[in-house]
């Protein structure tokens, strides 16, 4: 029998190294081509819901938070559309994933609280978000539809969750040509106190808000919007006053008479409903006398109800729902000082209709007074429109600091692939040498074996 050494295993082998290597290549570029088709990406993130009660699930603004709206038809369907790809919505949705986060600790208590047969609830604030793209997407469409998704549901949260501010609308192209001169004033009045209120409200609540593109703070707008309405407004309505300046003093006349009419109408309503709230409140009160726990009398046994057992929490109600006499409370005070308001607006309308129906004071130059009152409407006009540019981009940084306040991307969007690439790689190419060299070296050992058989067989011939 033959013996091989290891350097005659090396010379067959270095014999056909053109094989061996033409073979390497062929398996690896095989093998590699395999690997890349069947490899998937999953892309992920890790968000924290920073306002969410872990004990109800509702946020700190009284909303009932549904993590699982991240992936919702509407929000992938707006992501879809963002990306400008063709994709179907559901196959989409299908490979996304939204996970909650649970610490260590909690999920120990929550195990214990389930054995010892108790209820236990726990709504994480971390979500883990993922995508995972098919075979043949690369890495980067796995990482797109990822990020298309969580910013259209950032968009959508902050719509949905998160208070914002509507600016009064004012058609600052038309407003002083449509309207009377006073009405153009009242309408810049109205909006400018608005403003105002809204304004002074954040600068006590969020004061050290400073809006990064304009560099103001709500206590800077506020006092923008105030100097407008403490000097600005009251000049130019005094001037409309004091000297009748009117477009057409027949139909503002109309106008205030009219608006007088339905401020009265809407007063008498308001008093109507006002007083309607009161007799129910009283029918209550008197239908529940026969109930001491109502008024709070009796002892403090455990068995008595309070006033404090009329609240729930609970998954379908917000916490603190209000009961019927709340309501009827509520709708009391309300209706009550609406009907208020209308009565003042009332007067004010009417007194309007006694200046324009008194003649107009001597010494007073109406001609040049009108002149006076349009250029001011005109630069005031013009003022508060530049200043309600400026809000609009105050107002979207102060949304968008809301949101990183609720919304918080704990980490970045990460791409990873599902199977180890470089391993499977190098396994292939491993396997593809050793395949070479044991075919290479069979082959030697093959033709050896058979020359030596036709050496022994001339041999024994001869």
């Amino acid at each position: 029998m033959t013996k091989f050494t290891i350097y005659d295993l090396i010379g067959y082998i270095l014999k056909h190294k053109w094989f061996v290597l033409i073979f390497v290549v062929a398996v690896s570029l095989c093998g590699f081509f395999f690997v890349d088709k069947t490899q998937t990406y999953t892309a992920q993130v890790v968000i924290k819901f920073s306002e969410l009660n872990t004990d109800s699930g509702y946020l700190n603004q009284g909303a009932k938070l549904d993590v699982y709206e991240i992936i919702s038809p509407r929000i992938v369907s707006e992501a879809i559309q963002k990306l400008g790809i063709n994709e179907n919505v559901e196959d989409i949705r299908s490979k996304c994933t939204v996970i909650g986060i649970v610490p260590k600790d909690i999920q120990e208590l929550k195990e214990a609280k389930q054995k010892e047969g108790e209820e236990f609830a726990y709504y994480p604030q971390e979500y883990t978000l993922s995508y995972t793209a098919d075979s043949d997407k690369p890495p980067e469409y796995a990482r797109d539809i990822a990020d298309a998704i969580l910013t259209t549901y950032t968009k959508y949260y902050s719509n949905t969750y998160l208070s914002t501010y509507s600016l009064p609308e004012i058609k600052f192209d038309t407003v002083d040509v449509k309207h009377d001169y006073l009405e153009t004033v009242e309408i810049i009045n109205t909006a400018v106190e608005d403003c105002t209120s809204y304004f002074d409200s954040n600068a006590a609540s969020d004061p050290d808000f400073r809006s990064p593109r304009t560099g103001y703070t709500f206590s800077n707008m506020s006092r923008f919007y105030s100097e407008i309405k403490n000097y600005t407004l009251p000049t130019i309505f005094s001037q409309i006053l004091s000297g009748h300046i009117t477009k057409n003093n027949e139909v503002l006349l109309k106008t205030y008479q009219y608006k007088r009419e339905q401020a009265l109408l809407s007063s008498d309503s308001k008093w109507r409903n006002s007083t309607t709230a009161m007799n129910l409140m009283d029918q209550f009160v008197e239908a529940n006398k026969a109930v001491p726990s109502s008024y709070g009398e009796g002892d403090d046994d455990d068995d008595k109800y309070h006033a404090y057992d009329v609240y729930e929490r609970n998954d379908d109600h917000p916490p603190f729902e209000a009961a019927t006499y709340d309501q009827l409370i509520n709708n009391y005070v309300v209706d009550g000082v609406s009907a208020g308001e209308f009565v003042i607006d009332g007067d004010y309308y009417g007194s309007i209709c006694n200046i324009f129906s008194s003649p107009v004071p001597d010494g007073i130059n109406q001609g040049e007074m009108t002149k006076r009152v349009e250029n001011e409407i005109s630069e005031v006009v013009d003022s508060v429109s530049a200043l309600y540019d400026i809000t609009y981009t105050f107002m979207d940084d102060y949304k968008r600091h809301q949101l990183t306040s609720n919304i918080n991307m704990l980490t970045n969007i990460t791409t990873n692939g599902n199977n180890p690439e470089d391993l499977f790689r190098a396994i292939i190419v491993v396997i593809s040498i050793l395949t070479a060299c044991v075919a290479a070296v069979t082959y030697e050992i093959v033709m050896l074996t058979k020359k030596n058989k036709k050496k022994s067989e001339a041999e024994e011939g001869e």
